[in-house]
């Protein structure tokens, strides 16, 4: 496994449309299999496929809380994931 400097946790509150991507880019991530760059890269891909189907009615709300260590995703106005990290030396 490659050295990641963080790991990521997942909270998971409810299905949504974008779980099942989200949590295998997760489990990528912590495996050293790929690497997310922050948050960013959540919301980024989330924001491509709700263009990639437009015909599609993915609604979706993304809240950083905790000072930055927190992602909370929400689908239709509930929440389905809340995402944290630890950081490594």
């Amino acid at each position: 496994m490659s050295q990641i400097p963080e790991k990521y946790y997942v909270e998971i509150h409810a299905n949504g449309d974008f779980n099942e991507e989200i949590l295998g880019m997760i489990t990528n991530h912590n495996e050293g299999k790929g690497e997310i760059e922050g948050f960013e890269t959540l919301i980024h891909y989330m924001k491509a496929k709700r263009c990639l189907r437009s015909n599609s009615c993915y609604q979706f709300e993304v809240t950083v809380m905790a000072l930055n260590k927190k992602l909370l995703i929400s689908e239709k106005g509930k929440p389905t994931l809340t995402i944290s990290y630890n950081q490594f030396k």
